[in-house]
């Protein structure tokens, strides 16, 4: 039962992600703009497909229901980031506050303080591990840097470290693949977010079983 309602709740709370994800566009560039995935009809069809796919998945994936409703949720604040900052290269705020939220209900859910000390030390790694790079010359936007921070928050330290890492990877890849293509080369501008995401739920689902 639980799998067939993360799948309906994921296709609707995808498109919900949409909407938003287009009206944050909106609100920073002035108009209404409308890349194909954020565009009518199947724009749509993508988000909500997206959402009851990454829902069900997660929510198979976790044995506890806590910590699945938590991961969804996650998973559709960052598609959402992710798609902002593709088409603007900006990281809004709401969303990044909204992580820091669904971690401080996570902990309020667990009934003790413990887990804040950790996600407050991740905080200050993740914000630290961007800030080092932005002061030797490398151009690393504050959106960034909060979402970094935010990350670490939601990760603590090795899981931040562990998502630094795969999105890392992901940009040397990419960065591979524009010099072979001849489209573009290693200083070439890349959005932080989807990369960052796709490190962080890699961090979710598969942590490095280090205890810090």
């Amino acid at each position: 039962m639980v799998l067939p309602v993360s799948i309906l709740m994921g296709g609707a709370l995808g498109e919900a992600a949409r909407r938003v994800s287009r009206r944050l566009i909106a609100n920073r560039i002035g108009q209404l703009m409308e890349p194909p995935s954020l565009n009518g009809q199947w724009g749509s069809l993508q988000w909500i497909l997206a959402g009851a796919l990454g829902c069900g998945a997660i929510a198979f994936w976790c044995a506890d229901p806590a910590k699945g409703v938590e991961t969804a949720m996650i998973f559709l604040v960052l598609v959402s980031i992710s798609a902002v900052d593709d088409s603007i290269r900006k990281i809004p705020n709401e969303l990044l506050l909204m992580l820091l939220i669904l971690k401080l209900g996570a902990v309020a859910a667990s009934g003790s303080l413990a887990p804040l000390l950790p996600a407050l030390a991740g905080m200050v790694v993740g914000a630290v591990v961007f800030i080092i790079p932005s002061k030797l010359g490398i151009f690393i936007g504050w959106g960034d840097i909060k979402m970094a921070a935010a990350a670490g928050f939601c990760l603590g330290v090795v899981g931040v470290l562990q998502a630094v890492l795969v999105m890392g990877a992901i940009i040397a890849l990419y960065s591979l693949y524009l010099i072979i293509t001849k489209s573009g080369g290693m200083k070439t501008k890349v959005a932080i977010g989807p990369p960052l995401s796709l490190g962080m739920m890699i961090s979710l689902l598969l942590p490095l079983s280090i205890a810090v």
